[in-house]
């Protein structure tokens, strides 16, 4: 069997961990060898003792944990002061993302150093994504949250953004009372785009907040779907069909927030907003324009990757921008806890080997990303322009 290696994670202000003592605990029982790199739970309660006592091996560096260990699992995707770790002989179970164009040092490391890469985010059941689901459903409920914040403490004049320091205290005590309705931080009309799980979750508490909603979907079953589920609810939003173009465009012209989340499982996030319907909806009010769809690549034009140290940017409009690529750490311990509850019983089937994994989970066949030296998933082809064979 496969020894699984737990890294701590160490991209800026990613506070999850891939793997909980529970977990551990769990593989342990299984004959599963697990390290687990020191002080890799604890910024949120889990001790170096918890894993030890759960029965995970500590290892001192990454460095040590990468070389023992052959299913390296992980909650987001390597950054480069990883990619010398890589070895032939890894498998790599993670959050990728490798459509995004940002992506394309790491994407070229995977390939060169021939390991074997899945990524969560494009396993698929059923018509479902089930490793997303769980992260998809704390950052549209963030994302409610931000906009209410971001709309009630930041400011702007000539050209800089006041208000950083308090909203980002506000940020913090409001992912530490996740999932709560939370008082005095309305997000104003807000305009979801894309009735995904994200804007599902987004729509259900901006309106709770007591936001006027506006959700945007292309599918006329999806929208009656939710239509039905908001009603049950006792929820008031409203729906755009973005096909109406002169109603799409009147809404997005008023509004005050946007949160954009139109997501295509393993490709890159289509654009939805491009520069000229922006400068168009941006004439008659300034905007705080939240894109949840960063990942792979964000559906609205000037988006770029930011993080919890430095969220915010103006673009050339004038609007106040957001989109860090892993809002769920924010809610480190719960959203650990979920993304474990969904991928366990995949980690356990591949230490067994990626052969018997397959055989044992379909679906798991849509996660490979990268085998061999050769990228397996078309839409990733697609992404970077590669060939097709």
């Amino acid at each position: 069997m496969l020894t699984v290696g737990i890294p701590k994670e160490i991209k800026i202000e990613e506070r999850r961990v891939a793997l909980t003592p529970k977990g551990v605990r769990q593989l342990a029982q299984n004959h599963v060898r697990v390290l687990v790199q020191r002080n890799a739970g604890t910024f949120f309660g889990f001790s170096d003792r918890d894993y030890e006592t759960a029965g995970a091996v500590l290892s001192e560096t990454k460095e040590e944990l990468w070389s023992q260990a052959e299913l390296i699992k992980k909650v987001k995707e390597p950054i480069p002061e990883e990619f010398p770790l890589f070895k032939p002989r890894h498998i790599i179970f993670t959050y990728l993302h490798l459509a995004s164009p940002n992506e394309h040092a790491l994407l070229n490391a995977l390939i060169q150093s021939k390991v074997a890469a899945i990524g969560y985010e494009t396993i698929e059941r059923d018509g479902t994504v089930p490793l997303l689901k769980p992260m998809s459903e704390v950052a549209g409920t963030l994302a409610a949250y931000f906009a209410g914040i971001f709309r009630n403490y930041i400011s702007v004049k000539n050209g800089k953004i006041f208000g950083l320091d308090e909203a980002k205290e506000w940020m913090e005590k409001a992912a530490a009372q996740y999932p709560q309705v939370l008082e005095n931080i309305s997000p104003g009309t807000v305009v979801i785009l894309g009735g995904g799980h994200v804007g599902e979750k987004a729509a259900q508490m901006a309106s709770a907040l007591g936001g006027k909603v506006f959700l945007s979907e292309i599918s006329d079953a999806r929208r009656s779907q939710l239509d039905r589920s908001f009603k049950t609810a006792g929820l008031s939003v409203s729906f755009i069909d973005p096909k109406k173009i002169r109603e799409y465009e009147e809404i997005l012209a008023f509004c005050d927030t946007i949160i954009s989340a139109v997501h295509v499982p393993g490709k890159r996030a289509p654009l939805i907003i491009d520069s000229t319907f922006l400068r168009k909806i941006s004439e008659r009010k300034k905007k705080i324009i939240l894109d949840i769809a960063i990942d792979q690549g964000g559906n609205i034009i000037e988006s770029r990757p930011t993080n919890y140290e430095e969220p915010l940017y103006l673009d050339s409009c004038g609007n106040i921008r957001f989109s860090v690529t892993n809002m769920p750490s924010l809610c480190a311990r719960g959203a650990s806890v979920a993304l474990e509850e969904v991928s366990l019983d995949y980690t356990l089937a591949l230490t067994h080997g990626i052969d018997h994994a397959l055989a044992q989970y379909p679906e798991l066949k849509t996660g490979v990303n990268i085998l061999n030296g050769k990228v397996i998933l078309d839409a990733i082809k697609e992404a970077h322009g590669l060939p097709s064979r």
